[in-house]
């Protein structure tokens, strides 16, 4: 998960937004987005947003990912590819 990468998304979506309602010819309405809300504005508060929501997602799709004594996996726990010789 690149957590900066999410912070800067949620800007550059903030300001686009911004721009938008601005131009009536576009629709643009006054939107204010629910999540992570107005209230959250710093870097520090975005970040402290991020932890606390955001999903770490399975970054080998449906890859089973596992220790070393699982047979059923393929990749190890620091996703390095388990080779069977069996």
């Amino acid at each position: 998960m690149n957590k900066p990468t999410f912070g800067l998304a949620i800007k550059m979506s903030r300001e686009a937004l911004k721009r938008y309602k601005n131009h009536a010819i576009l629709g643009g309405d006054a939107f204010v987005g629910e999540s992570p809300g107005p209230d959250v504005q710093s870097d520090e508060d975005l970040e402290t947003h991020i932890n606390d929501t955001a999903l770490g997602h399975h970054t080998s799709c449906t890859t089973p990912i596992g220790s070393d004594s699982d047979n059923l996996t393929v990749l190890d726990s620091k996703f390095r590819l388990e080779v069977s010789m069996a």
